[in-house]
């Protein structure tokens, strides 16, 4: 099944993860766990225009939902690591779900983020 298992007072429950305020770090803890090396993108579902995501129908036929809100993986290595939050109703649509692209080839990836240019004459 899709997105994570959560345990609610010993009821198991498959779901999906919020994606608001996931980092790159965060999200590769996912790909990690679901046997993938590298993370490629991670975005919430709303921004992601791939035909791969889950459609409307999918979640309406199998009752998914997001069930896990605030995943706080600060400083570590495993997702298991990790604390969840159980997302309470209103918390977070499926379209806030997380989406990963995620992938086990060794090819560099670069991204440019944050960068700045400046101008200075000289004198």
């Amino acid at each position: 099944s899709s997105g994570i298992n959560a345990e609610y007072g010993g009821t198991r429950s498959d779901g999906l993860v919020c994606g608001t305020n996931v980092d790159a770090e965060t999200a590769e803890l996912f790909c990690n766990a679901a046997g993938y090396r590298y993370l490629v993108h991670h975005d919430v579902a709303a921004n992601y225009s791939s035909s791969n995501k889950l459609s409307c129908d999918r979640v309406a036929s199998e009752d998914l939902s997001v069930i896990v809100a605030d995943v706080d993986c600060y400083n570590t290595t495993d997702l298991r690591d990790c604390f969840f939050h159980a997302s309470e109703d209103g918390d977070c649509d499926v379209d806030m779900a997380l989406v990963v692209s995620c992938t086990n080839n060794e090819t560099k990836q670069w991204e440019l983020t944050n960068v700045t240019l400046a101008y200075n004459q000289v004198g």
